[in-house]
């Protein structure tokens, strides 16, 4: 594959993210009710099994900003994969040794949320990618979903996004349907309240670009209880996913990966009545493409927050 595109029109994709921005800002103008909040995090990831890659480490910010019915989120991240020396053997010319190799990327992403319909979430936003790997080197997300949400009862969403690939040649795009239902038993002042969420996701992808198939359905099953400022979450999924969206949003799996599944674990403080605090750790199984060996890599986080 070849990329298609130079640089400068990569960052071109940008613009929509800008564009949405300056709609829905003048909305939020006069509006009472303001809530504000910004969460900086930390990860690192290591990687055993994979043909070259060895570890990922970045971070980044996430920023919240609510006035009245409306709200718009704000994330920027940056990311560096390093894929170790290797040392091959043609058969012909004999042993050859690649280099090692850093991947840097940044992230950024923006969603607009409208609340004016009693329980009813709309939300809008792109995701942009920034890379010096040019095949992912300004990757665009657009994204959409609707939700309905009783407090302490339950919410239901879907969700929709689709990724273009416009440096990969053929060109692809990424299609992925999230359905989503969680609902909540108990008190969490009381004796603690538990939450439970189911989410399907099916991604199609419009080109094979080296996998055997274009479909890739998955189940993902979360629980989470919390208790006087105090939350603990497990989650699980199984399945396959490939260029997948993950976290709302603000998540892009852009390289070229069939994942097998994954399972973690978090807990979440709210030490202060405006910050709070979060470790996290999963593990994920995934086949590099033309790879038969099965990856795993184990990510821990750190995530922290503050509310103006």
């Amino acid at each position: 594959m070849t990329p298609i595109r130079n640089r400068r029109d990569a960052r071109r994709t940008a613009l929509p993210l800008l564009a949405l921005l300056l709609a829905v800002m003048p909305s939020l103008y006069g509006q009472s009710n303001r809530l504000f909040y910004t969460v900086p995090y930390t990860y690192y990831t290591d990687v055993s099994g994979a043909f070259a890659k060895e570890y990922s480490v970045g971070g980044g910010a996430y920023t919240y900003v609510g006035i009245g019915r409306h709200s718009v989120e704000f994330d920027a991240a940056y990311s560096r994969i390093h894929w170790a020396e290797q040392t091959l053997t043609d058969p012909v010319f004999g042993p050859y040794t690649l280099a090692a190799l850093d991947f840097d990327q940044v992230d950024l992403t923006s969603i607009y949320t409208n609340y004016q319909i009693t329980n009813i979430q709309f939300r809008i936003g792109g995701h942009a990618i920034f890379s010096n790997d040019a095949f992912t080197d300004g990757t665009l997300t657009a994204l959409a979903g609707l939700k309905r949400v009783r407090p302490n009862e339950y919410s239901a969403a879907v969700d929709v996004y689709q990724t273009f690939y416009s440096n990969y040649a053929p060109e692809f795009s990424a299609l992925q349907v999230d359905g989503t239902f969680g609902f909540y038993f108990g008190n969490a002042f009381t004796y603690g309240q538990l939450y439970a969420e189911t989410r399907g996701s099916y991604i199609r992808l419009s080109e094979p670009v080296g996998f055997e198939e274009t479909q890739f359905p998955s189940i993902q099953q979360t629980l989470r209880f919390s208790r006087n400022g105090v939350a603990l979450e497990a989650f699980w999924w199984g399945g396959y996913r490939a260029f997948a969206v993950d976290n709302g949003g603000t998540v892009v799996f852009n390289l070229p990966e069939r994942h097998l599944g994954a399972f973690g674990a978090s807990m979440w403080w709210g030490f202060h009545e405006r910050a709070s605090l979060k470790v996290a750790w999963r593990q994920g199984r995934f086949k590099e493409l033309g790879g038969e060996a099965v990856a795993t890599g184990n990510t821990v986080s750190l995530t922290g927050g503050w509310t103006w």
